[in-house]
């Protein structure tokens, strides 16, 4: 920057005395000026648009993809792939869909961020009981990928009231217990708040679980998203007498947009 300050106030020097001498060449000059001014706004001002995008992340980098879909949708397709799992390796730019639109990722190209998550389908988890009667116990319903053990369990007590239980690490949350609806069954919904890096939990009734780290660093301080997944907990919810079911969740316009340009088949997607 000094170099480049300095640099530019000597030249503006000489180009001024230059054209004092050389008038018909004002009109040149200042035409390529104007040009050169109009290009390193532009130019500044996508830099800025892009480091935006990829440090607050959220709406923010769904729009600055978004307008790249709208400029250049053929270009872009080309850089999007399907994975089922977490995305690993490629290049600055690439895109990875996992699953049938369940989540979207944005490669960076950054050592030690290399994938960032770019939107995540919400879930909702319905728990009803399977007859008259709760059964004292607990069983964890979900997993989340990290450096330390993290989990929502879901409790029952012998006056067959429900609580969840958030746990990251050794350290725990527990909502109040409630009773179970006359009306239903109990929701547990979840959403990756990328903006913030965490999934939220929220239960119906209930109130509010907790929260869970959706990004994480490993023993080499890179940044990784966190993959949130469901324990096989049948037979643990049936003998506390529930059953659990995902209900579907809201379509993602931009992962579902991007799919379709690329030649990919989410048609499983909810």
């Amino acid at each position: 920057m000094p170099a480049l300050v300095l640099g530019g106030a000597i030249t503006t020097a000489l180009l001024t005395g230059l054209l004092r001498r050389h008038q018909s060449w004002r009109a040149p000059a200042l035409g390529l000026l104007a040009v050169g001014a109009a290009f390193s706004i532009v130019a500044q001002m996508s830099i800025g648009t892009t480091a935006e995008a990829y440090v607050h992340r959220g709406d923010s980098l769904v729009r600055y993809l978004s307008w790249q879909h709208a400029v250049s949708p053929g270009a872009q397709a080309g850089l999007v792939h399907q994975v089922d799992g977490l995305p690993s390796g490629g290049s600055t730019d690439d895109l990875a869909i996992r699953g049938d639109c369940d989540s979207l990722y944005l490669n960076t190209g950054d050592q030690y961020q290399p994938w960032v998550p770019v939107e995540e389908r919400d879930r909702v988890l319905r728990l009803d009981p399977t007859g008259p009667k709760l059964h004292p116990g607990g069983v964890t319903l979900l997993r989340v990928s990290g450096a330390d053990p993290q989990n929502v369990r879901v409790e029952v007590n012998h006056r067959q009231q429900m609580r969840f239980v958030t746990r990251y690490g050794d350290v725990r949350a527990r909502t109040l217990w409630f009773d179970l609806p006359t009306s239903g069954g109990v929701r547990l919904g979840i959403r990756n708040q990328i903006a913030l890096g965490f999934y939220q939990f929220v239960a119906t009734p209930g109130g509010q679980v907790g929260y869970l780290p959706s990004v994480y660093f490993d023993r080499d301080e890179n940044s990784l998203p966190a993959l949130l997944s469901y324990t096989d907990a049948s037979r643990g919810l049936a003998s506390l007498g529930l059953t659990a079911r995902e209900l579907p969740g809201l379509p993602m316009t931009l992962c579902e947009d991007l799919a379709r340009e690329a030649g990919i088949d989410v048609s499983g997607a909810s």
